[in-house]
């Protein structure tokens, strides 16, 4: 389960270097993003080389991943249940979306950790926990609404 408890400023400033430098190369993709939703075809006839976006997206995002994972552990749902849940309150363009869900991912562990550190009567519960139980019963309204 991943925790927040052993977090100090010297880990949140190496995963800001690490993690800053790839959200800015995917804000600036935002554009190209947003004419990949159009599908391939139409992105490729506007000047979008797919496959060199894909892997540039590919890796910052899986670095972004293993960095954060590598200072808070495995905090199961963020990244599925806070993207689904911003798309559908603010949209689909991704240069507000991917800012949108790097600070609304923040504030939803903030959230997640202030409740795993005060609901316990005594000591604390890992942040993860907290994030599965928030997590799983939205992600399961997400697929049932997209069902439909």
């Amino acid at each position: 389960m991943g925790d927040l408890s052993m977090a100090g400023i010297e880990q949140a400033w190496i995963l800001a270097a690490m993690v800053l430098p790839c959200f800015i190369l995917i804000f600036w993709l935002s554009n190209t993003m947003n004419l990949l939703l159009l599908g391939k075809e139409m992105a490729q006839t506007m000047g979008v080389n797919i496959k060199a976006v894909t892997v540039t997206l590919l890796v910052s995002t899986s670095f972004m991943v293993s960095a954060t994972v590598s200072q808070c552990g495995l905090l199961g749902f963020v990244g599925l249940v806070i993207p689904h849940l911003l798309r559908l309150l603010l949209g689909p363009d991704h240069r507000v979306l991917v800012p949108s869900c790097i600070f609304g991912g923040g504030a939803y562990m903030v959230f997640c950790d202030l409740l795993a550190r005060t609901l316990p009567n005594q000591g604390e519960m890992p942040a993860g926990v907290i994030t599965a139980m928030i997590g799983a019963p939205l992600f399961i309204f997400l697929l049932k609404r997209s069902r439909r």
